[in-house]
């Protein structure tokens, strides 16, 4: 009868409306814990590794420069200093930005690395 199919009804929205409710819970419980984690692996693109310090002074003002959206990462081990850039979660963000960075400096190369997912989560 149209009553009980009626009563179905508000029921059956009653338990989706529910069920809502504990998912819409269940993701804010994810989204509150995702926000206290800052590091995680992912990828750089390293854009140069010499001896020069005026090279690397060079590429670092280029960067800063031309692509503000990715961190620069620099490092120094005697004696070789070194530039890495981004913070990417997926190789393939990675890789959209390494062909542009290829035509300046020719030998870049993607590698597996710590990275600050909060930043990762801001690259456009």
């Amino acid at each position: 009868t149209k009553k009980e199919d009626t009563k179905e009804v508000v029921i059956k929205e009653l338990i989706i409306a529910d069920d809502n409710a504990k998912v819409d819970a269940s993701l804010n419980k994810i989204i509150e814990n995702n926000k206290t984690y800052n590091d995680g692996r992912g990828y750089r693109i390293q854009v140069f590794s010499g001896n020069s310090r005026a090279d690397f002074e060079s590429a670092k003002s280029f960067l800063l420069r031309s692509f503000p959206q990715l961190e620069v990462y620099e490092s120094y081990s005697q004696p070789t200093y070194r530039i890495k850039v981004g913070d990417f979660i997926h190789y393939q963000d990675a890789d959209k930005y390494n062909s542009s960075l290829k035509q300046r400096f020719g030998t870049t190369r993607i590698v597996n690395d710590k990275i600050n997912i909060k930043k990762a989560l801001n690259i456009k």
